[in-house]
């Protein structure tokens, strides 16, 4: 292979990259919800670090997730190789209709439910316990 055929090779892996993080992101509901709760500044408060979550039981995040528990409300941002049309978000407390525990795929989770939201959003490990006790007085 010469290096124009490698070149090539390496735009195209860039866009199917690209294409599927917006694929993930428009069919799995991530940009719906960034829509209503886009973030453009960092937020204080409890941080988390490579979390794992999904949006119903059929997008997960493996580990990729950073959050912060905050006065504000949940702040969420994607890691940054998988961050193409998945801006950062936060979460008001009032929106967040309930939270509950749930089991998804044998992991001990916690479902927010999230207004004008059709799919739970599932927590799993400390960040979800963290929420749990943020919302359920």
């Amino acid at each position: 292979m010469d290096d124009l055929d490698i070149g090539w090779l390496l735009v195209l892996l860039a866009l199917v990259w690209l294409l599927a993080c917006g694929t993930v992101s428009m069919l799995g509901g991530w940009y719906e919800l960034a829509s209503m709760y886009r973030s453009r500044q960092p937020m204080p408060g409890e941080k988390y670090y490579l979390n794992s979550a999904s949006i119903g039981k059929a997008v997960p995040y493996p580990g990729c997730l950073f959050a912060t528990v905050g006065k504000a409300g949940l702040a969420l941002s994607v890691l940054l190789p998988l961050r193409f049309m998945h801006p950062p978000v936060l979460i008001p407390w009032s929106a967040i209709e309930r939270c509950e525990k749930r089991k998804i795929w044998f992991i001990e989770s916690v479902a927010i439910h999230i207004v004008g939201f059709d799919r739970p959003f599932f927590l799993a490990g400390a960040l979800g316990d963290a929420v749990l006790q943020r919302v359920t007085p």
